[in-house]
Parts: structure tokens; C-alpha cells; sequence
């Protein structure tokens, strides 16, 4: 079988990991992914099949530090490991995927545009009208507080 990233670009399997890291449940994550690997049976060391005597681990690469911070938001988040998952919103193609996290520490709504466009939606959630959301965690750097309005609903760029 293929690696992920074989078929698809780096910012997609960066929010495949996302995803990974915000559901319940042990995620798992195949040896070289934190090295962007695209070879099936490509070695992690200088002395294994494929790595043309070169050592591939590096601490310091962008998607190794990537998965660093993803796992240290899942542990910090009780939500991602424990909480219910309840489905909020989706579009029927790739686009706007949105679902809660619910624990008895904390609330998680996770947001995700599996589109290669700019998304704007208007979805209903389950809270109260001036509720503000603050964003924890975002992987492109775009931050923003979310106010619910209008019975529920709020608009997501």
C-alpha cells in the first residue's frame, strides 16, 4: 500500500493528522510520516534499504516539528481523547467539515476546509447566541473569535 502522501500534497496530510489528533480513539501514525516519506518501504537510517546512505531523521524538519505540536494539543485537550464527537455540519464534496468535542473538561468545535478554495458557511450549532468562540489551535496562522448569533448560527470563513 502507498504512503498517504504518495497521491496528495503536504497541507492535506497535514489536516489528515489534524483529524487524527482531534477524535477520540489511539491514533496512529506510520514510521516516516514525520519526514514527509512518499517511498513504501523507505528506511529511517543511513544503513537501510533505500536511503542511499543517508540518515533521514531529522528533529528539526517542518513536519516533524508539525506533528510535535499536534500531539502536545491532544494531550493538552482531555476533548480529543475523550470526548463525544457529534457532527455539526458537511458538505457533500470536499469542503467545510465541522464537528464538536464534548467532555466534562472542555468544549472543542473543530473547523477543516478539505477544499482547495475559500469556504464561507453559516451553520447551526447547539449554542447559545453570544457565545464567543476563541481559537486554540489553527495550522495556517488565521485567528479570529467567532460570536454566535441569530438562534445558533455562526459564520465560518
Amino acid at each position: 500500500m502507498e504512503r498517504f502522501l504518495k497521491g496528495t500534497q503536504p497541507v492535506v496530510l497535514k489536516q489528515a493528522l489534524l483529524f487524527l489528533m482531534t477524535i477520540p480513539g489511539m491514533p496512529v501514525i506510520y514510521y516516516g510520516t514525520e519526514q514527509y516519506f512518499t517511498e513504501t518501504r523507505a528506511s529511517m537510517f543511513k544503513n537501510g534499504w533505500g536511503s542511499k546512505g543517508e540518515d533521514h531523521f531529522n528533529q528539526e524538519s517542518e513536519i516533524y516539528s508539525f506533528l510535535k505540536n499536534i500531539i502536545a494539543f491532544r494531550k493538552q485537550h482531555p476533548a480529543t481523547r475523550y470526548g463525544k464527537v457529534k457532527a455539526i455540519y458537511s458538505e457533500n464534496s470536499s469542503g467545510m467539515l465541522v464537528y464538536s468535542l464534548d467532555s466534562s473538561e472542555e468544549q472543542l468545535l473543530v473547523v477543516m476546509n478539505t477544499s482547495n478554495s475559500k469556504k464561507i458557511a453559516n451553520i447551526k450549532t447547539y449554542l447559545e447566541d453570544g457565545t464567543i468562540l476563541k481559537p486554540i489551535y489553527n495550522f495556517r496562522g488565521q485567528s479570529y473569535n467567532i460570536t454566535v448569533k441569530n438562534s445558533g448560527y455562526i459564520t465560518i470563513t
